[in-house]
């Protein structure tokens, strides 16, 4: 419903302009929601007497006697799901956020057409040709309520963790801070669990066995092998071995969720 309001030097004068409404649609939708076309039947309504005679849509002032829809019009539109997201887009580009207003329940003029009133009460209602009795004083004195922006509320998009295996070229292990081959083999050992159990795979619990070093000893074959050419050509330098693993050739690698060895590049 709109109506406008003037003011003159003996008071404020009430007046409806036009009313429109809508039959709820077939399929089951909830209250709420039928609140919130409510409101974007209003706002189209605003916008198109706004159009046609020159009023500035920014003065107007919107009410709704649902708290909900009113939250969901406050918001942004990308916190809630499809249907209510489409419709507070819509109703934000003619208004904005701060011109809606809580109208308490009985105060609203827009339920007759709801429930239904004859032709001859509707003649005798005040409300529906001039708005609630608050409308017309100061706007001092006008229903004020807190309008939800915070509490939870319903139609909210749910925010979804995608996890997914990826990539990368970084260091998995350092080899470098490793003074043996052993503790490198333990620990590549324990890297390969716990990608079984990222995996939901084979799941183990306790020390390491045997399996799993051997795993990890197949994996790290080619990096002993480096390591031992290291130290055999150092020795054929007149060189001392070195004393901690270091270079590239002990790098292993996590590519989608396989340890992969950079020195061959091969799936183990």
């Amino acid at each position: 419903m709109l109506y406008i309001r003037s003011t003159h030097r003996t008071g404020t004068l009430v007046r409806i302009v036009c009313s429109k409404n809508r039959l709820a649609p077939l399929k089951k939708v909830t209250l709420p929601r039928l609140e919130l076309i409510a409101a974007l039947i209003g706002a189209r309504l605003l916008h198109y007497f706004c159009k046609e005679t020159g009023y500035d849509i920014a003065e107007a002032t919107l009410w709704s006697d649902s708290t909900v829809a009113l939250g969901w019009i406050c918001n942004d539109p990308n916190r809630w799901k499809t249907f209510v997201a489409n419709r507070v887009t819509e109703i934000q580009t003619y208004t904005t956020p701060s011109q809606w207003k809580h109208c308490p329940g009985e105060d609203n003029p827009a339920d007759h057409l709801s429930r239904g009133v004859t032709a001859e009460q509707l003649k005798k209602l005040r409300n529906w040709w001039h708005g609630p009795l608050w409308l017309s004083q100061d706007p001092s004195h006008w229903p004020t309520h807190q309008t939800r922006k915070h509490h939870p509320l319903p139609d909210e998009r749910t925010q979804s963790l995608l996890v997914g295996p990826t990539a990368t070229s970084g260091r998995l292990i350092e080899s470098s801070s490793f003074s043996s081959y052993w503790s490198l083999l333990r620990v590549t050992a324990w890297v390969l669990r716990f990608v079984r159990h990222a995996r939901r795979q084979k799941r183990s619990s306790g020390e390491l066995d045997a399996s799993e070093l051997m795993e990890a000893r197949i994996l790290d074959q080619g990096s002993a092998t480096g390591l031992l050419r290291t130290r055999d050509s150092s020795a054929s330098k007149g060189k001392p071995p070195p004393t901690r693993i270091t270079g590239s050739t002990l790098q292993p690698l996590l590519r989608r969720w396989i340890l992969t060895h950079r020195r061959s590049a091969s799936v183990c």
